[in-house]
């Protein structure tokens, strides 16, 4: 999604196809930093490449981009 952003803004501008991604891009933000945070728990975040930080900055950069 972070390509598709950053290539083919014009994708964005349907209506519908705009709030669905906005709804899934703050589903995951609120997971990831919200009040939800306490609910994502990896025992071993290395064993399956789950690197928060780096998510939380792509989810930043697709809403700039937005």
């Amino acid at each position: 999604m972070l390509q598709l952003s950053e290539w083919c803004k014009e994708i964005f501008k349907n209506e519908a196809f705009a709030e669905r991604i906005a709804n899934t891009l703050n589903f995951v933000l609120k997971h990831l930093v919200g009040p939800e945070m306490v609910r994502v728990q990896i025992k071993d975040p290395e064993s399956v490449s789950f690197k928060q930080i780096k998510l939380l900055v792509e989810l930043c950069t697709i809403y700039t981009n937005l």
